[in-house]
Parts: structure tokens; sequence; C-alpha cells
């Protein structure tokens, strides 16, 4: 029994070991993906802030959605 017990323990810490070993490593690149994602969040974020020039609303296109819609809803009160 104390022969396949001492193997048994070395390869579970090798493989502890081995587990711990994995997961600094994925912490670590996971740290430095998260600061690049706010590094970028915070240059979005700079670009909103920069005032936009306003721009004159432009009249829909004739033949757009709207105009269809409108056109069913008219159906609609007619068959009403």
């Amino acid at each position: 029994m104390k022969k396949v017990a001492l193997p048994a323990m070395c390869l579970l810490i090798v493989g502890l070991a081995v587990g711990l070993v994995f997961t600094s490593i994925v912490a670590s690149d996971l740290r430095e993906e998260n600061r690049n994602l706010r590094k970028q969040l915070e240059n979005l974020s700079a670009q909103n802030l920069e005032p936009k020039p306003v721009e004159a609303p432009s009249a829909p296109a004739a033949g757009g959605p709207n105009d269809e819609l409108i056109r069913l809803r008219g159906e609609l009160v007619t068959l009403r």
C-alpha cells in the first residue's frame, strides 16, 4: 500500500504545481489584456468628449420605410 501511495502523492503534487503555473500564466495574460482594453476605452472616451460639428437633419428619402408604414396605416383605417 505504501509503495503505491508515495508515487501517487508525487504525481498529485506535480499535477497541482503544473496547474498553479498554468493558472498564473493565464491570469497574467488576462491582466495584460485588461490593461490594453482599459487604454482603448480611455482613448474612445477622449474621442467622444471632443465637440462634433452639428449637422442639419436631412429630409427622409421618398419611398422610404416611413412612407410604407403610413400607407399601411391608412389602409388599416379604411378596412376598419
